[in-house]
């Protein structure tokens, strides 16, 4: 009798081609099974939770994390202080913290759960020659995972523990650290441990589990400060609206000159987002430029940094920037998106919350936006934001 199954696949690196590959290699190793794979890319397994608590309970879940890409935009956007590895560590030990609490929230959320720890030879490893102290804490986190009821540890293929050197100009440009050869073994090591949940009958769904993920949400204890940029920010303010390829309104503008930067800032208000939560103080996380016309706000630039993603940073955003319109007499946001190839982040949430005018403007009305919140949000009360003086 032919049987069907669903199996998430959630990534820390771009694998376009791994879904599909481990999809037939099960089909092949189990004749008249359908495998449907959902995957989704990340660089914070916090994304991946608001999707799992949304949607139907898998027949698996396949987690691979390269720690190094905890990294990659801290790298890329934050100035390295004098104690680089001191700050590092504090680093990997928060992030490693929180993935523990991420992957206990989604064993709560789904059944059949699998872990990859990911050799972290790639581009950000190599050019900071980091890949010691990332073996050395991704060595600690696999003790830890050994400990996490519910979750599966799959040790990396010893074959391919050298893979990734030869694709460091990929996983450079464009995050994608595996070649076909590699990811074709890695799709066969995964189906064959993967194959034992499908021989059994399909977990029975775990309960509540949006109330799982609302539970961890309100742990985070997320604080979201808007302000004018101070000028030590500045930096960070213009890195993280030029890089930000994600979750972003306007998509990458790395090619921006800097005489269009400078025009573009001085047409705006300019906000800078700074995030705190239990797991320390993520700092400068997020920009906008915004200006109001007549009785509404143009919302122009909208940004947030990969950390905070998953922990309803952008709802908070989104309230504050209705406590300033409904200061000024504002009536509507109205968000400014230019679609690219890495944003649909953004689109999914505009499409959640607003109205859309066309493909690239959506509107939301302020009187509205509370019942809005209470709809969209995974957990209304799990934020505070505030403005600064």
């Amino acid at each position: 009798m032919d049987s069907e199954h669903t199996l998430h696949l959630a990534y820390s690196f771009a694998a376009p081609e791994l879904a599909g590959l481990v999809a037939r290699q099960l089909e092949a190793d189990h004749p008249g099974t359908h495998i449907a794979m959902e995957a989704f890319l990340w660089t914070q397994l916090s994304e991946y939770l608001v999707a799992a608590a949304r949607s139907s309970s898998p027949s698996g879940t396949v987690v691979l994390l390269r720690l190094e890409d905890w990294l990659r935009e801290e790298m890329a956007t934050a100035p390295l202080p004098p104690a680089r590895d001191a700050w590092l560590r504090q680093l990997l030990r928060a992030r490693t913290d929180e993935f523990l609490a991420q992957l206990t929230t989604l064993a709560a959320l789904t059944a059949n759960i699998w872990c990859v720890l990911c050799p972290s030879n790639g581009a950000v490893a190599t050019e900071h020659g980091l890949t010691t102290l990332l073996r050395t804490y991704a060595n600690l986190l696999q003790a830890r995972l050994r400990t996490v009821a519910g979750v599966n540890l799959l040790v990396w293929p010893p074959a391919l523990e050298g893979s990734g050197a030869g694709t460091l100009a990929s996983d450079s440009a464009n995050q994608q650290p595996f070649d076909t050869p590699t990811l074709q073994s890695l799709a066969e090591t995964l189906a064959r441990s993967l194959s034992s949940a499908l021989l059994q009958k399909p977990a029975p769904s775990k309960a509540t589990g949006s109330d799982a993920l609302a539970a961890y949400l309100e742990a985070l204890k997320v604080e979201v400060t808007l302000s004018a940029p101070p000028p030590d920010t500045m930096e960070k303010f213009e890195r993280i609206l030029r890089l930000t390829s994600s979750f972003t309104l306007t998509g990458e503008l790395a090619a921006l000159s800097q005489p269009e930067l400078e025009s573009l800032l001085a047409h705006h208000q300019q906000v800078l987002v700074q995030v705190k939560d239990r797991t320390g103080a993520h700092g400068a996380s997020g920009v906008v430029l915004c200006r109001q016309e007549a009785d509404q706000i143009i919302v122009a630039a909208f940004a947030l940094s990969c950390p905070v993603l998953g922990r309803q940073v952008e709802f908070a955003v989104l309230q504050g920037l209705s406590q300033r319109a409904a200061a000024t007499g504002a009536a509507r946001l109205r968000f400014l998106y230019s679609a690219t190839a890495r944003n649909s982040a953004m689109r999914e949430f505009l499409e959640r919350i607003a109205q859309p005018q066309s493909d690239s403007v959506f509107e939301v009305e302020v009187a509205s936006l509370e019942p809005l919140l209470q709809r969209t949000a995974t957990h209304r009360a799990a934020w505070q934001v505030h403005w600064a003086q």
